[in-house]
């Protein structure tokens, strides 16, 4: 699996939406999608504390895109003790979860395969968690669904055509050749983007009349504060 992709924001006030972006709207750490949490509760996170690391407060390679579950479980830990030993949270940037994290007995949970890195954020995360459980049930009914529809599309590919009546089978050559030359020129292009926008939410996107409502509100406080003498 590839790590994680980084863009270069020119700004700081651009962090958040560059961040959504790269870590393709989902948490760095549990990889929960914002649409499967209903666009709610989704934070910047800072990956070394910058209690412990103030130099770092700003340094984009140093901001993960979390979910706010996990975000507030990883508080301000390793504490130095356990960061000395090597103990660390999962990185996106640099690991792959394949080396660290594994399927459980069943699709609903993960196991870890390292200790300092999987296990430790799979039990400080929580990462099986109930809503976590329930998003991989349901990707594995939808993935399960993929299948069948593939398979469809093998079945058609599969179909010979002295089987079908003759003022049919032209027709239908060009229907499979369509579908076969869409399909594998289309293919790598629009995975990234499908996978994209079925993770994005709107919830969370930058609201554009937010500048004119923060400075009518100021406005209205002003004009309040004016009206109310000073004590």
């Amino acid at each position: 699996m590839k790590a994680l992709v980084r863009s270069a924001p020119d700004q700081v006030g651009h962090y958040r939406e560059a961040l959504r972006r790269d870590f393709w709207f989902s948490c760095g750490y549990c990889n929960l999608a914002e649409s499967e949490a209903c666009g709610k509760g989704f934070q910047v996170d800072h990956y070394q504390p910058v209690e412990r690391m103030p130099e770092l407060d700003r340094e984009y390679t140093n901001l993960h895109w979390s979910c706010q579950p996990c975000n507030v479980k990883k508080s301000d830990l390793p504490e130095d003790p356990e960061r000395l030993q090597g103990y660390r949270f999962f990185c996106a940037d640099h690991d792959d979860p394949e080396e660290h994290f594994g399927p459980g007995a069943n699709v609903e949970r993960i196991v870890s395969k390292t200790e300092k890195v999987g296990r430790y954020s799979l039990e400080v995360l929580d990462l099986n968690r109930r809503l976590l459980r329930e998003v991989r049930k349901l990707r594995q009914r939808l993935y399960a669904s993929e299948q069948t529809i593939t398979l469809g599309l093998r079945s058609l590919q599969s179909v010979k055509l002295d089987s079908l009546p003759r003022e049919t089978r032209l027709r239908f050559l060009e229907i499979r050749r369509d579908l076969s030359a869409a399909s594998r020129a289309a293919l790598e292009d629009e995975t990234e983007l499908l996978v994209k926008t079925l993770a994005h939410s709107a919830l969370l996107d930058p609201d554009p009349e937010a500048k004119e409502h923060t400075a009518a509100r100021r406005e209205f406080l002003q004009q309040i504060r004016a009206r109310v003498p000073s004590t």
